[in-house]
């Protein structure tokens, strides 16, 4: 006797994985895998926005302040 056994895409609706909103979801046989997005850094069931503050340490502080609404998305191009 042969089983014939149907994979479900857990990827298909939200509900259906635990992969986080900034994540990938990737269907295999049996199961997923979430992966964060680019910009993004974590192990895909929990990511986090990777950002960095756009400025200089070598700057004149009294001449230049910094400003702490002047942020900018670090995007990482190699990752997948």
């Amino acid at each position: 006797m042969d089983f014939i056994f149907t994979d479900i895409n857990e990827c298909e609706s939200p509900e259906s994985n635990s992969c986080d909103i900034n994540a990938l979801c990737t269907n295999t046989e049996g199961s997923y895998v979430c992966r964060c997005k680019r910009g993004y850094e974590g192990d895909g069931r929990f990511c986090k926005g990777k950002f960095f503050q756009k400025f200089s340490h070598t700057h004149n502080l009294s001449r230049h302040p910094p400003n702490p609404n002047n942020f900018s998305l670090d995007v990482d191009e190699c990752a997948a």
